[in-house]
């Protein structure tokens, strides 16, 4: 403002200075001055109107930054409920594929909780008596693959006991090879451990662990995972084995209670 005044003034001087003669070289100086100031003050001007177009600019690149933010969370949204969606579309119509092959009853359950305790491994489903679920019926997935043994029965509840849990035990064998048959059960709820298998009998890793169907409740065939590793000591009548189960419990949404045949 001051530099504006002082602008003014001096126009008002050259105005003066250039009526007398005498004054010409102070008119010059002012005018030289008068312009020094002008473009001062354009030059100032023009800074300021830029450094308020880079603060506009930026204020709307934050909020079209934010735009998009908000429509890519919206797309990975739909896009893991579609996913979701397919997952238990796939899995209906497998438990539908497994029930036509296999003519066994089923009821479809959904998964609504999980032990925590991490030495334990157990699931909670919405199915209970009221749906004819009973303790030891196996719990399946849609491709014929054992989740495990129901464990507890109440009313719109059922616990199921994973193969991995401790207190599992099943008799299971090599699908390949029946007579290589023994006893499954659970290590700090993490691997299995097949026990029982006559010194002799074909196994090896990567063999297929099947159920043998002697049990109530747990059909033939059921698939409990494949086998790891293979011990044996030639003073031993029995061999012992390590089966990676065939599926990860924590993936899973819907399976399904093998209620009868």
């Amino acid at each position: 403002m001051r530099k504006i005044r002082f602008a003014l003034g001096a126009v008002a001087l050259a105005a003066v200075f250039h009526f007398i003669p005498f004054f010409d070289p102070a008119e010059a100086l002012l005018v030289r001055g008068f312009s020094d100031i002008g473009y001062g003050i354009r030059n100032g001007a023009l800074g300021i109107g830029a450094a308020a177009e880079q603060i506009f600019a930026a204020g709307r690149i934050q909020k079209e930054n934010a735009a998009l933010s908000a429509q890519i969370i919206t797309l990975n949204e739909k896009v893991a409920a579609a996913a979701s969606l397919t997952a238990e579309n796939d899995s209906l119509k497998g438990l539908l594929d497994f029930r036509s092959r296999s003519g066994l009853k089923l009821i479809a359950c959904e998964i609504v909780g999980a032990d925590p305790d991490t030495s334990a491994r157990a699931l909670t489903i919405d199915c209970g008596t009221e749906s004819k679920v009973t303790r030891g019926q196996a719990v399946i997935t849609g491709d014929g693959t054992l989740v495990g043994r129901i464990e507890r029965v109440a009313n719109g509840r059922s616990t199921v006991l994973l193969p991995t849990d401790p207190r599992s035990a099943l008799a299971v064998m090599v699908s390949e090879h029946p007579e290589s048959n023994g006893v499954a059960r659970g290590e700090r709820g993490l691997i299995i451990a097949m026990s029982l298998i006559p010194q002799h009998a074909p196994i090896s890793s990567g063999d297929t662990i099947v159920t043998t169907g002697r049990e109530e409740g747990m059909p033939r065939g059921l698939i409990l995972g494949t086998v790891e590793s293979v011990v044996s000591v030639a003073s031993d009548p029995f061999i012992s084995a390590t089966v990676a189960p065939a599926i990860e419990a924590i993936d899973l949404t819907k399976v399904a209670v093998i209620v009868g045949k």
